[in-house]
């Protein structure tokens, strides 16, 4: 996943909680409007934060897999939010779950997705936008365990995914400029 060591900066519980509203955002959890739910599964506090351009990166592939799925008009299969089970998490909790892969979720800069129980046409489309993104170098993602992925922006698509994020959430930033430029599915 494209992080450098300055991205892994929480190392504990304070850490997250001294930095939302800098470099982590709350993940709204409104799965009919953003595509995606939040099934996270810890006990500690502000694990529903992220980076704005992880936000971003999961509102822009949760839109693009409801929109494919949407066009496919597949009778008898009806469209499931993204099941979200991870996003930032302290280091010292990763440690303990003994999995160096998950270190990255120290960055706040990727998540993880369930796609257990998505009918087969949504996992199709959810590996489309995947596919596509991921060979245009905007993102990468990996299979982690039995059903979820593990997916970030690349460093270089971070300030896309951010605007996407700032978008969905209806910012508008005066000295922003919207450029056609960024990711999108064919």
């Amino acid at each position: 996943m494209w992080l450098k060591k300055d991205d892994l900066v929480f190392h504990n519980d304070d850490d997250i909680r001294a930095d939302l509203g800098r470099k982590l955002v709350k993940a709204l959890n409104r799965p009919d409007y953003f595509g995606y739910s939040l099934k996270l599964v810890t006990e500690h506090d502000h694990m529903d934060e992220a980076s704005p351009a992880a936000i971003g990166t999961l509102a822009y592939i949760a839109y693009e897999t409801r929109r494919l799925f949407d066009e496919m008009n597949t009778k008898g299969q009806k469209f499931h939010p993204l099941e979200v089970t991870s996003l930032v998490e302290p280091e010292d909790f990763v440690r303990l779950k003994g999995k160096p892969e998950a270190l990255s979720h120290c960055s706040g800069q990727v998540f993880d997705i369930d796609y257990s129980a998505l009918p087969p046409a949504e996992l199709e489309c959810l590996r489309f936008v995947l596919n596509d993104l991921g060979w245009e170098g905007y993102l990468g993602f990996v299979e982690e365990g039995k059903d979820n992925l593990h997916i970030g922006c690349s460093p270089g698509s971070r300030d896309f995914f951010t605007s996407v994020f700032e978008e969905s959430v209806g910012k508008k930033l005066a000295d922003q400029v919207v450029g056609d430029e960024g990711p999108g599915v064919r």
